[in-house]
């Protein structure tokens, strides 16, 4: 017995070490992709590269292509919230809307949107539960962006009490996640 016990660890120790480095082997990193709206987003493409190809994302699109080379650099890693055409239907009436020609302001929106790290919207739904149903982000622009849990919904907010539903979560992009909200929520001017 005593014999067979010994055979047995011996035989584990001499194994032990190719098992484990067989977990290391595999150098090729695995694309994930995922569809919204019946087109597919994949995590070995640019944000810029994913929304060139999903219709309904040209102002946000442009925007980037303006300002977001600075923003999203090689190397950083990022949850970004993007916003469809349909959010930049504001009111030109109202004396208040905010000029979204401005390209100052589009670079402030964009930084605004943009989290460091990559938050998936487990964690976003499990930060806001902990913070008793609203979390704050730290933006790229040094500003807070809150998510609030409505039930199972998850909303943006801006200091103003704007509010963003999501309509998309954990689609991928080279450098983290991005989500879909619905509506403009702003930096503070």
């Amino acid at each position: 017995m005593k014999l067979k016990n010994t055979t047995i660890l011996l035989l584990m120790l001499c194994l032990a070490p190719a098992i484990i480095a067989q977990k290391y082997t595999n150098t090729e990193t695995s694309v994930v992709k995922r569809s919204y709206n019946g087109v597919e987003f994949s995590s070995n493409k640019s944000l810029f590269e994913n929304l060139s190809e999903a219709p309904g994302f040209t102002v946000y699109r442009e925007m980037l292509e303006s300002h977001g080379e600075s923003l999203l650099s090689e190397g950083f890693m990022g949850t970004v919230f993007v916003l469809p055409d349909s959010s930049f239907n504001l009111d030109t009436d109202d004396p208040e809307a905010p000029n979204l020609s401005d390209s100052s302001l589009q670079k402030r929106i964009l930084e605004y949107l943009i989290v460091p790290g990559r938050i998936d919207a487990h964690a976003l739904k499990k930060a806001a539960t902990r913070a008793g149903g609203t979390a704050r982000l730290s933006t790229l622009s040094g500003e807070t962006l809150s998510v609030r849990l409505n039930g199972e919904e998850l909303l943006l907010m801006d200091s103003k009490g704007n509010t963003s539903r999501l309509i998309a979560t954990d689609l991928y992009h080279k450098h983290g996640f991005f989500h879909i909200a619905d509506a403009l929520v702003l930096p503070e001017q």
